[in-house]
């Protein structure tokens, strides 16, 4: 498979995702809003619902909205200097990881802060919204994160095996 089509299918996902980020976080604020209109006594999900929306909705939309352009750059880049690319992608690249396991750090602690508060405050009913609320969107977001990482690394492991002046003898 062509470099080129290793970046297409990369970013595809990578766009992918991003609509996924953006559909997932207007879902939450649109449920935000039924909880608070209805008077729900789970209305208090609304508060972690809404609060990691605002991150998928801006994520997401960064994501989509740049991911072109950065596909035509890093295509030009390949194509007019193969091996300066490369290692300036897999130095991005390698950022991207480090980042992956903040994100992951950061998911999970919310999940598991959800999951205590479950417990701590079983008897009660806005302690038991802002549990599910926190559950509900660190597996999201964690789920999300987890597919990306591992595309991360699929991507990493054809930027490495890309030597274009390599000629075999």
């Amino acid at each position: 498979m062509s470099m080129a089509r290793v970046i297409l299918e990369y970013f595809s996902g990578e766009k992918l995702e991003s609509i996924v980020f953006l559909i997932w976080g207007i879902g939450a604020i649109l449920v935000s809003l039924f909880l608070w209109f209805t008077g729900s006594q789970y209305k208090a999900m609304l508060y972690p619902l809404t609060a990691l929306a605002i991150i998928q909705i801006t994520v997401g939309g960064t994501v989509y909205f740049r991911t072109d352009a950065q596909v035509q750059t890093l295509s030009e880049r390949m194509r007019s200097a193969p091996m300066d690319f490369r290692s300036e992608e897999l130095a991005r690249m390698k950022t991207v990881s480090e980042r992956f396991k903040l994100y992951k750090f950061i998911e999970i602690s919310l999940l598991v802060v959800g999951i205590a508060i479950s417990y701590l405050w079983r008897d009660n009913v806005t302690g038991n919204a802002i549990a599910i609320g926190l559950i509900i969107q660190s597996t999201m977001l964690l789920v999300a994160d987890l597919i990306a990482e591992y595309r991360a690394y699929e991507y990493v492991v054809k930027l490495q095996q890309f030597f274009p002046n390599f000629v075999q003898a």
